[in-house]
């Protein structure tokens, strides 16, 4: 029997509603979809969460299933996923439909991040719907919006830790549940465009737009089709290559990406000429999982900004 002295608070406690008051609070000046959850259960959403999804009054979804925020023939994956994301303390984020009070429904990048002051089962839930005017015009066609980049084409970056995730347990399955067994290479480049926030300024975004665009183009024409190409948060792409034999295939790829680059792009009469920096992680030398395959790549690409640009690096230990 717990006594009283031990007894850990739940969230149910009013000190522990005291604090969430606090937290919801913060939560409140987010234009993003915000939920705290205590397990399945819908502790608080923020004005923005029930203005999106139709309800009139916090207490519409407060002490509701978590499920009632996704379509019946998606509840129960993405609570499980939300379940497993915390469980493996991941920062990768999901994607998803929440679905309206009069049944609309819009494609959604999930976050989630644990709130273990509160309880170890108490999170929250930050939802960012992707051009939002667009989806409404739509209608049913939310996938293109979620799991595409609008500038570029490409996959966002959901759908490309997606296709790693299911390439890791690929090679973990062929390395017989050891991935540190694992014979050939799964490589991610973190390739980050050099001059690109000068161009933006001296020419507009149109020259962003179509500096992405034919970037693009170009790198997927010289990529195999199995191979994935995606535009990142900000100023530059993702790739990860399967069956990748030696590091010296690694670094003649990055030469390859670094040369693509190089070649430039004419732009109404203008040769708009750029560099660009690239890191490197290689699983299973180091990267086992998602998260470890895009830190790493992004702190060797940080290595590789920092001595001016213009090469490309993979991780080492030492880059931490």
């Amino acid at each position: 029997m717990v006594s009283e002295k031990t007894k850990k608070p739940s969230a149910g406690d009013e000190t522990i509603k005291e604090s969430l008051a606090m937290v919801a609070e913060t939560l409140s000046v987010s234009s993003n979809f915000m939920c705290v959850a205590d397990g399945d259960k819908i502790l608080y959403v923020n004005e923005a969460g029930l203005e999106l999804l139709g309800y009139a009054d916090k207490q519409d979804l407060s002490g509701k299933e978590l499920s009632i925020l996704f379509p019946l023939e998606s509840k129960e994956k993405t609570v499980k996923d939300i379940k497993k994301v915390l469980s493996e303390k991941s920062k990768r984020n999901l994607m998803s439909v929440l679905i309206c009070s009069d049944g609309k429904r819009y494609g959604a990048i999930l976050a989630v991040r644990a709130l273990p002051t509160f309880g170890e089962k108490v999170f929250v839930l930050e939802a960012r719907v992707p051009d939002i005017e667009a989806q409404k015009k739509a209608g049913g066609d939310i996938e293109s919006f979620v799991l595409h980049d609008a500038l570029a084409g490409l996959p966002a970056l959901p759908l490309f830790e997606d296709r790693l995730e299911m390439a890791i347990a690929r090679a973990t399955r062929a390395a017989h549940g050891k991935p540190e067994n694992a014979v050939q290479l799964l490589v991610t480049f973190f390739v980050d465009m050099d001059r690109i926030k000068d161009i933006d300024a001296s020419y507009g975004s149109d020259a962003k737009a179509y500096i992405f665009n034919t970037m693009s183009s170009r790198l997927v024409s010289s990529f195999r089709r199995v191979d994935t190409i995606a535009k990142d948060n900000h100023d530059g792409f993702l790739i990860f290559l399967e069956n990748i034999n030696s590091f010296d295939d690694v670094e003649m790829i990055a030469r390859r990406i670094m040369g693509l680059v190089k070649e430039g792009i004419n732009y109404k009469g203008q040769n708009l000429a750029f560099g660009c920096s690239i890191g490197i992680s290689v699983f299973p030398h180091g990267a086992l999982t998602v998260d470890e395959m895009i830190r790493q790549a992004t702190a060797a690409l940080n290595q590789v900004k920092k001595k001016g640009g213009d090469g490309y690096a993979i991780y080492k230990d030492s880059d931490k």
